[in-house]
């Protein structure tokens, strides 16, 4: 019994130790974003509610500001309704002192429906060790953010990042509840998860394309397994589908999509072009991601959910169809750029393809493990054995880790906290800081026509994005928002 003791304790100390490494991991990342400012569509679509907010409106008002811009959007622009609603309360549209949250909100959210997922299933489903869970989900987010795809547009460009990052974190949070929803035995419990499922369904359809039909795919197998077990009160499982997809039609039928269509009509895929370029294009991404550093995340995790998959009653049948059927709902948000543009997005949008790669991959092992184990009935034990296994593991994670953050100080394509930390000791951050004020301070004094763009900006900021002609989009919105006369780039 103590011996059994000691091994769980190593593990909980193992586990805090990694979460001590991705706090650490975290500082350069969010002390940067305190220099960070708002550019290009931040603008556009927060001058309604900055302009309510300097005129000393209220809530409501605010609130009003912000629905004129989703009216406007819906029927000129586009039809993401929820996310629209979103990008009107960008944090500078009440201080610019604000704006700095945003890596915040972005990174938090991340983090917290990351481990709430993790912990719903191995935690709450599988009845297993919430250790495991931590371990896992740490391990996970620290490749999400060290590895990530666009590092600007996923964590400190709030127009780009809340479109993605943040309506990824809805969809995590929406499945997790359901979950819940679907294992608790108490019928009020279930009514009381039922809002907030209802409320993010309706959220996540009018948000960006991808998300939504991706989450409309894994909804409607959700469903059909729901109905297939005879679940009791299955119906409210139907109504969160049906919000879902209400709001997914609604935010599809906007006006505002065929004007947007316009611009991209030489661009656009037909229907069947565009899913089997997202099925291509979705093998191309998991070989391009599958790289020695994922690898070894792949086989550090593997031990753990076979002890997990172990105990768990569910008779994992078919890993074929699982893999397959995984694989399509992955291709699935790769589907709607394609088809609109003939991309696969910007790299905002590929961000949130890579953080679901690491779900995908995570699913199939685990799935693996199961069949492995009720099928060829592996007999494994994990005494010591596992204490010893992770200590070594976490060992040569992290001394991988420091190896490709030492590699990456040399490298211009370095891990994002090795980047940062680069940038704020060499000033790259601070000079940003004072070019974007000094701009921003001759555009309000309007004092020139010609306005100097930022002339060294650190990778993961972006400019401002101005044009020499003053009638170009990004001159407009800055100039609105500031109340100042057009203007044009200085070349």
């Amino acid at each position: 019994m103590i011996k059994k003791f000691k091994s769980i304790d190593k593990f909980n100390a193992a586990t805090v130790f990694l979460i001590a490494i991705y706090v650490i991991s975290l500082i350069p990342i969010l002390y940067a974003a305190f220099y960070s400012h708002p550019t290009a569509d931040d603008f556009s679509y927060s001058i309604y509610v900055h302009k309510a907010f300097l005129s000393g409106g209220n809530i409501i008002d605010i609130l009003g500001a912000a629905f004129r811009k989703i009216s406007e959007s819906y029927f000129n622009w586009q039809g993401t309704f929820s996310a629209i609603f979103i990008f009107s309360l960008q944090p500078a549209a009440f201080s610019e002192n604000l704006y700095f949250i945003t890596a915040f909100i972005m990174i938090g959210a991340l983090s917290f429906s990351t481990y709430f997922l993790f912990d719903t299933i191995i935690v709450k489903i599988c009845k297993s060790k919430k250790a495991y869970s931590l371990f896992i989900s740490t391990l996970v987010l620290i490749f999400n953010i060290q590895f990530i795809f666009d590092l600007r547009e996923g964590v400190y460009w709030f127009n780009g990042s809340s479109y993605y990052t943040l309506f990824y974190c809805f969809a995590l949070l929406m499945f997790s509840v359901l979950f819940r929803m679907y294992i608790s035995a108490r019928t009020k419990q279930r009514m009381l998860l039922f809002i907030p499922a209802l409320f993010l369904a309706f959220f996540i359809g009018g948000g960006n394309y991808s998300t939504a039909l991706c989450s409309v795919c894994l909804m409607m197998i959700f469903i059909f397994f729901v109905i297939k077990e005879k679940k009791e009160q299955w119906y409210i499982y139907v109504m969160i589908f049906i919000v879902l997809l209400a709001g997914f039609i609604v935010s599809m039928a906007a006006p505002g999509n065929l004007v947007r269509g316009e611009y991209f009509q030489s661009l656009q895929m037909s229907p069947v072009k565009a899913v089997i370029s997202s099925v291509l294009r979705s093998a191309v991404f998991i070989s391009e991601w599958t790289t020695f550093a994922h690898v070894i995340l792949f086989i550090v995790i593997t031990p753990i959910l076979f002890k997990i998959s172990k105990n768990v009653t569910f008779e994992f049948k078919f890993p074929l169809i699982v893999l397959i059927v995984s694989f399509l709902c992955f291709a699935t948000q790769l589907t709607p750029p394609l088809y609109a543009m003939g991309t696969v997005g910007s790299g905002r949008q590929v961000n949130i393809y890579k953080y679901s790669y690491y779900l995908l991959f995570l699913l199939n092992i685990f799935y693996m493990c199961g069949w492995l184990n009720h099928r060829l009935k592996f007999s494994v034990t994990f005494g010591k054995e596992i204490s010893k296994y992770v200590k070594v593991c976490i060992s040569g994670v992290l001394v991988f880790l420091m190896g490709i953050g030492i590699w990456g100080y040399y490298d211009s394509h370095s891990l994002p906290s090795v980047e940062t930390a680069k940038a704020l000791i060499e000033g790259k951050v601070q000079q940003y800081d004072i070019e974007y004020k000094n701009i921003v301070e001759k555009i309000k004094k309007q004092e020139d026509y010609y306005i100097e763009d930022i002339s060294d900006t650190p990778r993961f900021f972006g400019n401002f994005e101005f044009d020499g002609d003053p009638q170009y989009w990004t001159n407009k919105s800055v100039a609105l928002y500031y109340d100042a006369k057009l203007f044009s780039l200085k070349k």
